[in-house]
């Protein structure tokens, strides 16, 4: 599961329970450079956009490639640096580029996403996301 922050706020005399993900800030970013929601994005969208930012102005990847199926996305991570990044760190939850992936693509389909496999082969991370009702 994706790191999240816990706040607890009360509004209107009533606890409500706000979650935080730790890569909010680089879904802002992105959002900031599309000058969309992404909760507004269809998930085939999602290549072009991540590709976009996350390749071209950002570079933090050489290549992104996002396959769906109904309750499953495929995403592929190519670059030497990305998947040195995803292995020094052993857990693709912490991973910021996989979880801020993971948590751009529960944004647009509106669904919980887990990160169900995660493969580090080379160059690439093969990522493996369950989407799941809320």
């Amino acid at each position: 599961m994706v790191l999240v922050q816990l706040f607890l706020r009360e509004i209107q005399s009533k606890n409500i329970l706000y979650l935080r993900l730790i890569t909010q800030g680089i879904i802002d970013l992105i959002e900031g450079k599309i000058e969309k929601n992404l909760a507004l994005v269809e998930v085939r969208e999602l290549q072009h956009i991540l590709y976009k930012v996350m390749v071209e102005d950002l570079m933090l990847m050489d290549d992104i490639i996002i396959e769906s199926s109904d309750s499953t996305i495929k995403v592929k991570i190519i670059g030497k640096d990305s998947a040195a990044l995803c292995s020094s760190i052993g857990d693709q939850s912490l991973c910021p580029l996989c979880s801020s992936i993971a948590l751009a693509v529960s944004k647009s389909t509106g669904k919980g996403v887990i990160i169900e496999e995660s493969i580090i082969k080379g160059k690439s991370v093969n990522n493996t996301l369950r989407l799941i009702d809320l």
